[in-house]
């Protein structure tokens, strides 16, 4: 299990409605049939039938002809597997190979420095987090760690408010999760670079975080990806984001209860993709009602559907 202090955390912060299966309503059938142009065309790319319309779905470009046209455009993709062509449109291929990424960073236990034929890999341990950089020859992509102890979720749930680098306020459980490995990040990752930056669960809020400070201090942020990925600050922090211009994108299992944590005026940053177990993409993130008859389903679901396997799988009956 990748997130052994899951039930300590939401112990800890009260969760809201527990995500649901849209398509189980009639309202949210409904919904799935309204496809819209650009996710019709991702779906012919990857043979399937237009899925959901999802909420700002129109706000994206039709990231599957540009991989489809890739050498009609000159696009390329990268030795690392992502079409880096275009940053501010969604790709779903890129954010499944960035999954696999993520799960990768759950094996670092020591610093190493690996030479690949590929990349150059830096794997780094700093306390109680870590994180992985593969440098490519026109671009680096960097992880950060998920829970993988119980001393992790120190940092989940020291809900404490705090500014961060004139950002707005952050949770600072995330904030000094980054900050304990900013020393040795600064040694190993390339400034002159693009960087793609992603990370699942406690990852994901380090990465978020992550890409604000990289922006602000001059590194070319390419894209941050996150996988059911907490809250990390407020609207001060979310305007100075937004105001960043970092394209941004976060995925949602339909009942995973991370993303729902801390509760409060926390709130989300960039734009929300809501996958169910059946490979949909969901129009939001839906109340479990219906699970209320049946507590230990509710649990399985609660903790099951965080973990990083599931997303991957999810995603694949998505584009298959």
């Amino acid at each position: 299990m990748q997130v052994p202090g899951l039930s300590t955390l939401t112990r800890k912060i009260t969760p809201g409605p527990v995500a649901a299966e849209a398509a189980t309503t009639s309202a949210a059938t409904a919904a799935t049939r309204q496809a819209t142009p650009a996710m019709a065309a991702e779906r012919a790319a990857a043979g399937k039938a237009a899925p959901a319309g999802l909420e700002g779905a129109h706000a994206f470009a039709d990231t599957s002809a540009a991989r489809a046209g890739a050498d009609k455009s000159g696009t390329r993709i990268s030795d690392s597997g992502l079409n880096l062509g275009n940053p501010s449109t969604v790709n779903h291929h890129n954010s499944l190979n960035l999954m696999s990424v993520c799960k990768d960073a759950y094996g670092i236990e020591k610093d190493a420095t690996l030479v690949k034929p590929t990349h150059t890999e830096y794997q780094r341990s700093v306390g109680h987090t870590q994180f992985m950089v593969r440098e490519y020859a026109d671009h680096s992509v960097i992880t950060y760690g998920g829970s993988k102890e119980w001393q992790d979720w120190g940092h989940d749930a020291n809900v404490v408010k705090t500014p961060y680098k004139d950002m707005g306020w952050v949770h600072k459980g995330f904030s000094s999760a980054y900050d304990e490995l900013l020393p040795e990040q600064n040694k190993v990752l390339n400034k002159n670079k693009p960087v793609v930056v992603t990370g699942h669960s406690l990852g994901g809020a380090t990465a978020t975080v992550a890409a604000a400070d990289l922006k602000k201090r001059g590194y070319d942020v390419h894209s941050l990806t996150t996988f059911g990925c907490p809250m990390v600050g407020g609207d001060s922090f979310s305007a100075a984001f937004n105001k960043a211009n970092i394209p941004a994108f976060r995925y949602v299992n339909a009942w995973d209860v991370v993303p729902r944590v801390p509760k409060g005026d926390f709130q989300h940053v960039g734009q929300s993709f809501f996958l169910s177990t059946r490979g949909e993409m969901l129009p939001k993130q839906q109340s479990g009602w219906e699970l209320a008859t049946k507590p230990w389903e509710l649990a399985n679901q609660r903790v099951n559907s965080h973990h990083m396997d599931n997303y991957m799988a999810n995603l694949q009956k998505y584009l298959s």
